[in-house]
């Protein structure tokens, strides 16, 4: 004899939430993809430039500055700049890019959004006070592109890194 499943958690529920809410986002994104690609591309690029610089001051101190050889010294602070450089420009192209696709997956939650209420019946509208129809679809697309620009992608990003 089998024992009936188990009700599901509130995390399991949670969970399950979330993967539908991602389904439902899925064709907004899909549209920028490719910058959203790039931001991941490039997160890692970042983090790793960022690890290199230590090692580069490292290096220039223990065989270069120490020794007393100017020319390896001078050669260690090129590659410390070009570090520092890169990692800059990848941060810079990864904000941007995450920016960007961020804010045109919100503009096309908002027009989607603004369709779908535009096409409600007069009657939806008697029954619902205008003023929370209009602060709530505010308020859950400004939190949807906080969570694109911030949230999502850094927990990603952070997950990657460890």
């Amino acid at each position: 004899m089998s024992t009936p499943p188990a009700p599901p958690t509130t995390d399991d529920l949670q969970r399950d939430e979330g993967r539908g809410v991602f389904r439902d986002l899925l064709p907004y994104l899909r549209h920028d993809a490719w910058l959203y690609g790039m931001a991941l591309v490039v997160a890692p690029l970042t983090t790793l430039m960022v690890m290199a610089q230590p090692m580069i001051l490292r290096a220039a101190i223990d065989e270069h500055i120490l020794p007393g050889d100017l020319d390896g010294a001078t050669r260690m602070a090129w590659w410390y700049f070009g570090a520092v450089t890169l990692g800059v420009l990848f941060q810079t192209v990864h904000t941007l890019a995450l920016s960007y696709a961020a804010m045109r997956t919100i503009t096309r939650v908002r027009e989607a959004v603004y369709r779908h209420t535009i096409t409600r019946a007069q009657s939806f509208f008697d029954q619902q006070p205008t003023g929370r129809l209009l602060t709530r679809a505010t308020s859950d697309v400004q939190a949807l592109g906080e969570t694109l620009t911030a949230g999502a992608i850094t927990i990603l990003l952070d997950a990657m890194q460890v």
